[in-house]
């Protein structure tokens, strides 16, 4: 969402990333996207956990969503 990429740019106000935000990570994979799986979080409504098992510690990354019939949305990250 436009808030989220708001938010991301507010914590980098020198406009330097030196991470994915959305991976949390400073290294990336191209397999990452084929093997990553999607869970929903039972315990908080619209969170949902990604898991990235083809990264070295076998990543897991909880994000909010807005979920829209049309195009599903992540509204923040949950650092």
């Amino acid at each position: 969402t436009a808030e989220l990429l708001d938010k991301i740019g507010r914590m980098f106000q020198d406009g330097t990333l030196d991470y994915d935000p959305f991976v949390n990570a400073q290294d990336y994979d191209s397999k990452w996207p084929e093997t990553l799986q999607i869970e929903k979080c039972s315990q908080s409504e619209n969170t949902y956990i990604i898991h990235f098992p083809e990264t070295r510690y076998g990543k897991h990354q909880p994000v909010k969503l807005i979920v829209d019939p049309e195009q599903n949305k992540i509204s923040d990250i949950l650092f």
